[in-house]
């Protein structure tokens, strides 16, 4: 949620982004209420920044937790060689946000180093 306070318009940034979500999850064949996203502008992208540290740091931990919750889905992504942010970030050079509690495990091995980002 910090990302999203730090903007300047926090209401239009988490709702942009959940728009965005929505979208994938549609695409999933999930089932979401439009209708509970108050305000969102598709016609804004890009707007705030993410560093490329806190992606990698985001997959890992996405790799981890799907270790249990859903081992064939961790397969499936484990070798992913790019990954698409939600559009409303923009990716900076940089490690981990300040702000993130980051599981030590998890910072050790830097695998994912070969992944792009876009």
């Amino acid at each position: 949620m910090t990302r999203f306070k730090q903007s300047q318009n926090p209401l239009l940034s988490i709702g942009t982004y959940l728009y965005y979500v929505y979208l994938e999850g549609v695409n999933r064949g999930y089932r979401f209420n439009l209708n509970k996203i108050k305000v969102y502008n598709t016609s804004i992208t890009g707007f705030i920044p993410i560093t490329s540290g806190q992606i990698r740091y985001e997959y890992k931990l996405l790799l981890y937790k799907l270790s249990s919750r859903d081992p064939q889905w961790r397969k499936q992504i484990e070798c992913i060689e790019r990954i698409d942010v939600n559009p409303v970030f923009y990716i900076i050079e940089g490690s981990i946000s300040e702000w993130e509690k980051p599981r030590d495990f998890l910072l050790r091995d830097e695998d994912s180093e070969s992944i792009k980002y876009v």
